[in-house]
């Protein structure tokens, strides 16, 4: 095999017949920021000899000339997706895509699944969320679902998914589920180890205490070198819309329980209303589903016909 940069020769320059060629470009990328190795298509250049494999039906998008994957925006339900942004909306079911498993048939595969989780995240991939096998071999699924989104959509240039240096894998473009996202926070955090802040953007942002591992250096151990690992709870900080977060009707202003949240950000986590606020309910089960905490979100003062949250509430949009 002959590995070149970017552009294969014509075959005149080789004085053999039996060489495979390909480029590297094709092969490997550079993530996080170690060199990742596309193995489906290693397997396809060097599989000569062997049963060829089936060919994936791939039904595209059309696609306005100039589209970019910002423009797109994707709701994303168990077995198909809508999707808007690029001209007509449109859906597309998993068999459109290519994502039918082989071996089980009429069942989506890793691929779709991997894809769901993204939506789950609001675009951004929780990898503690996804089971073994799939964290072990992430790179390489990443790589096959970027491809596969590139010949959904094949008039858009670029990469559907990026990774920023020490950040997590997520799209360029906007995708949720149509079930709702979840925020990806870890079992056992609970509300006093969370903050919830109305942002200058009319966003809402998320900020929890959550373990994490880092190094830690003793007196004269140089930063660049040695250290020892250590663990302790540090920030996490999930920002999203209110579309995003289900929290907007059909007119496009807050529903009940995004008016009840905005209402107890801006109180600072006090909000009057009665015991049995349909507002306040459907707001204690989105804020749940979010977070992934089981407790009342708040409790209810009767004395006073108030509610108090038990998580740090505020809101940039309200001057003190």
């Amino acid at each position: 095999m002959v590995m070149v940069a970017e552009i294969v020769p014509g075959k005149d320059v080789w004085n053999r017949d039996d060489l495979t060629v390909s480029t590297l470009r094709s092969l490997a990328r550079f993530e996080d920021p170690s060199l990742a190795l596309d193995r489906d298509h290693l397997n396809r250049v060097l599989g000569r000899g062997r049963r060829p494999a089936a060919l994936i039906d791939i039904v595209t998008v059309p696609t306005p000339e100039g589209a970019q994957w910002q423009d797109l925006s994707i709701v994303m339900d168990e077995l198909e997706f809508s999707y808007r942004g690029l001209g007509k909306p449109g859906k597309r079911g998993f068999k459109d895509c290519g994502c039918e498993n082989r071996v089980k048939g009429e069942y989506p595969d890793r691929l779709w699944e991997l894809l769901r989780q993204f939506a789950l995240g609001g675009g951004e991939l929780v990898e503690e969320s996804l089971d073994t096998k799939t964290r072990n071999n992430l790179k390489q699924y990443v790589s096959e679902l970027r491809e596969r989104l590139q010949a959904v959509f094949a008039g858009i240039d670029g990469d559907p998914i990026v990774k920023p240096p020490a950040s997590r894998y997520r799209t360029v473009f906007a995708i949720t589920s149509k079930d709702g996202i979840t925020l990806g926070f870890p079992v056992g955090i609970g509300w006093s180890g969370m903050s919830i802040a109305e942002t200058h953007a009319g966003n809402i942002r998320f900020t929890g205490d959550v373990p994490q591992r880092f190094r830690v250096y003793r007196d004269g151990q140089a930063e660049n070198r040695g250290g020892e690992m250590g663990e302790g709870l540090g920030p996490r900080t999930k920002e999203h819309n209110l579309q995003t977060l289900r929290l907007l009707g059909k007119d496009g202003r807050p529903n009940r329980a995004g008016q009840a949240l905005l209402d107890t950000l801006r109180g600072d986590g006090r909000v009057k209303r009665g015991e049995y606020d349909k507002g306040m309910e459907d707001l204690c089960g989105i804020l749940c589903r979010l977070t992934g905490i089981e407790s009342e979100a708040f409790t209810f003062r009767g004395d006073r016909g108030e509610w108090d949250a038990l998580f740090d509430a505020s809101s940039e949009r309200v001057s003190r």
